[in-house]
């Protein structure tokens, strides 16, 4: 199945994890690009279609929303709608992204909306090191590419898990 990039639907979910993520004191740059890429891939493996079509890429610290950077400047660049700061936590810094505006939701199924609310509740909770961890067992794509390869999203249906004797013992039946 071809997958394609819906820009003007990433733009406005950046908006909405943005404006979403102020409830938690701002995602950092860290946890804004997982929810990113978990919006889309768990959209896909409930629906099998993607949310907004981002590419995502393998890098060496894991899964990136590889238009993430480029569109987050276009948006501070060319129309306002989004801003960046940094928030003290602890003795850091964190870097945030702001929405200037309100995000088109009418572009967004409810299961899409509801769906992305959870995805910022679930990364807000975690630390940089937490998310960064975690990123490298949610993502189980991540592993069966090489850095720099885009992350299919039919790698949502790979596990890391060890296969039990069970799950073994009944794929041998099946031959």
């Amino acid at each position: 199945m071809r997958r394609e990039f819906n820009r003007q639907k990433y733009k406005e979910l950046i908006l909405l994890v943005a404006k979403e993520g102020e409830r938690y004191g701002g995602l950092g740059q860290l946890q804004f690009n997982k929810t990113l890429v978990d919006c889309d891939l768990s959209f896909y493996q409930e629906s099998g279609r993607p949310m907004t079509g981002q590419k995502i890429q393998n890098e060496r610290n894991g899964p990136i929303s590889s238009p993430l950077v480029p569109l987050t400047r276009e948006m501070q660049l060319e129309d306002g709608s989004l801003t960046e700061e940094f928030v003290p936590v602890g003795p850091h810094k964190k870097k945030v992204f702001k929405a200037t505006r309100e995000a088109d939701e009418s572009l967004f199924t409810e299961r899409e909306l509801e769906l992305i609310r959870e995805k910022v509740r679930f990364w807000s909770e975690l630390s940089y090191n937490e998310a960064s961890t975690l990123s490298h067992r949610h993502f189980a794509g991540w592993h069966f590419s090489d850095e720099g390869d885009e992350i299919p999203y039919a790698s949502v249906h790979l596990s890391l898990e060890p296969i039990s004797l069970a799950d073994r013992a009944y794929a041998l039946e099946l031959e």
